[in-house]
C-alpha cells in the first residue's frame, strides 16, 4: 500500500474541523442574503437594471425576468408525453498507449409516458483516430474539448430522435447545463464555429418545437447569489466594496429551500458571455423542488417564452423524478453511455489484435509500460 492512511486521516480531521467552523460564518452570510432577498424580491426593475448595468464590467450572475419570490406550482403532466434523453461518457486519448484514438459513446433513450410501451434504448460508440479528428485549431482534442465535442453530439442524437409529427407533447433532456464550455484560450473564429455547431443542433429542436431542457443536479451555481450580492453593494452607497469573501459562495439553492415538491421559481437569465452567443437560444433557468433536492433546469429563450412549453418541461421534468428524486430517461441514458472498466479492457484487447492483424507495433511507452508493471494502470494488456 503506498497510501499512507495514517498521515492522510490527519489531513482529513483537520478538515473536518475546518468546516464544522466555518459552518456559523457560512450560516451567518446566508441569512445576510436572505435579507436582501426579501427586501429587493418585488423590485423587478431595479435588479434589472443593476444586473444590466454591471455586466459591461464583466459582473456574471443572474438577471431576472420575474420578482425573486415569483413560484409556480406544479402544472398537470399530459397524459401522454415523449420523453428523451442522450449521455455521453469517453475514452480520452492515451499518448502513452498502442495507438491515438479517443472514443465518445451515447446512451439514448425514448420513453414514451402514459403509453404503457417499452422505453426505446440505445448504446452507440463512435471511435475519432483520423488526424482531423485528433486535432482541432492545432490542440490534442482531449479534456474540456472533447467534452465540448461530446455534448454537440449529445444533442445531434437527441434532434435525431424527436418526431415534429407526433401528437403527443414532447421533451428533450440533457445531462448538466445547456451552456457550452468554450475555452477562453481558443481564437474567437473557432469558438464561434464550436458554439455554431451546437446551435445548430438547438435549430433542429425548435423547428420540431420539442422543448430541450438541461438538468443540473445539486447545483453549486451562485447566479442569483451573485445578483443580491450586487444589490447590498449598491445600497451601502458609492464607494463601497464588496465584503471579502473567505468562504465559497452559499448556492443559489440555499435560497429556494422554501419552494414545496412540485414548485418551481421565476425565470432567470444567465449573464455570461457565451449566453451572449445563443441568439433566441440564450439560457433561462429556473430552479425547482423534484421532491428530493432543489434542482437546476436550464431552458433555451424560446421555450421560455411559450408558457407551454416551459409547462411542460416543469411537470415532465418532476414526473421523472418521482421514482427517484432525478429524471428516470437521465440515469437510463447514463447507465447506457458509461463504459465499464470489463468493457474498457475488452476494447483495448480488440484494438491490439486489429493493429497486430495490420503488422503494427502494439507497445506501450515505457512511462505506461513501468506503471502496468508496478500496478499503476488498471487495464492489463497481454
Amino acid at each position: 500500500m503506498t497510501l499512507e492512511l495514517g498521515v492522510l486521516n490527519q489531513q482529513v480531521q483537520t478538515m473536518a474541523r475546518s468546516l464544522a467552523g466555518q459552518r456559523e460564518e457560512y450560516g451567518q452570510r446566508l441569512e445576510r442574503l436572505q435579507a436582501v432577498f426579501r427586501s429587493r424580491a418585488a423590485d423587478l426593475e431595479g435588479l434589472q437594471d443593476l444586473a444590466i448595468s454591471a455586466r459591461g464590467t464583466g459582473w456574471q450572475g443572474a438577471i431576472p425576468t420575474e420578482p425573486l419570490d415569483a413560484t409556480h406550482p406544479l402544472p398537470p403532466c399530459p397524459e401522454a408525453m415523449v420523453i428523451s434523453a442522450a449521455d455521453g461518457s469517453q475514452i480520452e486519448v492515451d499518448r502513452h498507449g498502442m495507438a491515438m484514438y479517443y472514443l465518445i459513446n451515447l446512451g439514448s433513450i425514448v420513453y414514451r409516458h402514459g403509453s404503457g410501451a417499452a422505453p426505446t434504448a440505445r448504446s452507440e460508440p463512435t471511435l475519432f483516430y483520423r488526424e482531423d479528428e485528433l486535432y482541432e485549431d492545432g490542440r490534442l482534442v482531449q479534456g474540456n474539448r472533447l467534452d465540448s465535442k461530446r455534448s454537440v453530439m449529445e444533442l445531434a442524437k437527441l434532434a435525431n430522435l424527436v418526431s415534429p409529427d407526433t401528437a403527443e407533447p414532447s421533451l428533450a433532456l440533457v445531462d448538466g447545463s445547456l451552456l457550452l464550455w468554450v475555452l477562453e484560450e481558443s481564437r474567437p473564429e473557432v469558438r464561434e464555429e464550436l458554439v455554431g455547431r451546437y446551435l445548430r443542433q438547438l435549430d433542429r429542436l425548435a423547428e420540431a418545437r420539442v422543448p430541450v431542457a438541461g438538468y443540473v443536479s445539486r447545483p453549486r451555481h451562485h447566479d442569483v447569489v451573485s445578483l443580491l450580492e450586487l444589490a447590498e453593494l449598491a445600497e451601502r452607497g458609492p464607494g463601497a466594496t464588496a465584503q471579502e469573501r473567505r468562504l465559497p459562495f452559499p448556492p443559489d439553492r440555499a435560497l429556494f429551500e422554501h419552494l414545496l415538491p412540485g414548485e418551481r421559481t421565476g425565470l432567470f437569465i444567465a449573464s455570461t458571455q457565451t449566453n451572449d452567443m445563443y441568439g433566441h437560444h440564450r439560457v433561462h433557468f429556473f430552479y425547482l423542488n423534484t421532491g428530493a433536492e432543489i434542482a437546476r433546469v436550464e431552458i433555451p429563450q424560446w421555450v421560455a417564452q411559450d408558457q407551454g412549453l416551459t409547462d411542460d418541461v416543469h411537470a415532465g421534468i418532476f414526473e421523472q423524478c418521482r421514482a427517484a428524486g432525478y429524471p428516470y430517461v437521465l440515469a437510463r441514458a447514463h447507465e447506457l453511455a458509461v463504459v465499464a472498466g470489463a468493457d474498457r479492457d475488452e476494447f483495448e484487447r480488440m484494438v491490439m489484435a486489429a493493429l497486430l492483424g495490420q503488422g503494427l507495433g502494439v507497445s506501450p511507452s515505457m512511462k505506461a509500460w513501468l506503471k502496468e508493471l508496478t500496478g499503476g494502470r488498471r487495464s492489463r494488456r497481454r
